[in-house]
């Protein structure tokens, strides 16, 4: 089903942020390039897309702004897909588009690295002590990155990425019978520096961050092809500490590596689930296909309720409003 709506807009929002023209101009551009966006839900990411942009263009608005539009197609029919250990899975395409989606790195470097969003802290000041704070705990170096999104105060979001060589060791790990001595020194030194700094990123992250009545959402994100993201919404730093372990986490990349190559995977989700164990949740593939476990389509279906029940109560609101009037 196609869509058409205001994506931005040039007026003043309520971050008491403005996007120029310009701004928008390059939103277009890069929505009417070869990758295309995925259409989300409140800026969730563990919860599959549930379309496509195809298209979009800038026009003003009636009080002398600029507005930026999209047509879009929403997905409609599930395919079956099992694989060979009798596994089902669901998928869903666009029938007019077969585009990659964009696919969107917090951080692009190859060392250790946190991104987090401004608006999840009180002021610049509590936000460079919590940065001052981790380095001061766990004593590694590590680069910084920052995303936005546009909701007064979202949840709290940060993410972690695993080095470059830690990466490339839990592959060989895997692939190889063993490893070179040298080289397995090396990586075992690099794990130990990145559960320090995952630790006091986690720890950190739950004293400093806003709102407090919010679960954290953990993105711990493994830059390759494809992407993998191990995803944990918290509210206690112990269960997700548990299952940082190197053994657990070179298993269930070897098992997303091995998905990614059977589906065309460019990004691969898990979740950590309520018994602490990190699952399958939804994957994005080459041909602009979302392919996902029933479970995570389900959540998706569930929220979209809950977000049509909480739309429909504004509506009768504001009616109550008027009438009072």
């Amino acid at each position: 089903m196609k869509t058409k709506g205001v994506i931005a807009t040039t007026h003043i929002d309520s971050h008491n942020m403005k996007m120029t023209k310009e701004a928008l101009e390059s939103g277009a551009k890069l929505m009417n390039g070869p990758r295309k966006i995925k259409l989300g839900i409140e800026h969730d990411e563990t919860i599959p897309p549930i379309g496509k942009g195809l298209k979009a263009w800038v026009e003003p608005t009636d009080d002398g702004e600029y507005k930026l539009m999209q047509v879009g197609e929403l997905f409609e029919e599930f395919k079956v897909t099992t694989l060979s250990d009798g596994t089902v899975l669901l998928k869903q395409e666009c029938e007019s588009d077969r585009s990659p989606f964009v696919i969107e790195r917090r951080v692009a470097v190859d060392g250790m690295a946190l991104a987090y969003d401004k608006v999840n802290f009180v002021s610049d000041s509590s936000r460079l002590e919590f940065l001052a704070e981790i380095h001061d705990k766990s004593g590694v170096d590590f680069e910084t990155g920052e995303f936005f999104r546009k909701s007064v105060i979202p949840d709290p979001e940060i993410v972690i990425q695993f080095s470059k060589l830690l990466v490339q060791y839990f592959i060989a790990k895997k692939v190889l019978d063993h490893v070179g001595e040298e080289s397995a020194k090396l990586a075992f030194d690099e794990f130990k520096k990145f559960y320090k700094f995952a630790k006091a990123a986690i720890v950190t992250t739950l004293k400093y961050v806003i709102p407090k009545n919010r679960p954290v959402t953990y993105v711990f994100e493994v830059a390759g092809e494809p992407i993998v993201q191990f995803v944990a919404k918290i509210t206690e730093a112990n269960v997700l500490l548990s299952v940082l372990t190197e053994d657990e986490l070179t298993h269930v990349l070897a098992r997303a590596f091995e998905l990614g190559n059977l589906l065309g995977a460019e990004k691969i989700q898990y979740l950590l689930n309520n018994d602490g164990v990190w699952e399958f949740n939804y994957l994005l593939s080459n041909t602009g296909a979302v392919i996902g476990t029933e479970k995570s389509f389900s959540r998706r279906s569930k929220r979209l309720e809950l977000m049509s029940s909480e739309v429909e109560k504004l509506a009768k609101k504001n009616k109550r409003k008027k009438k009072k009037k």
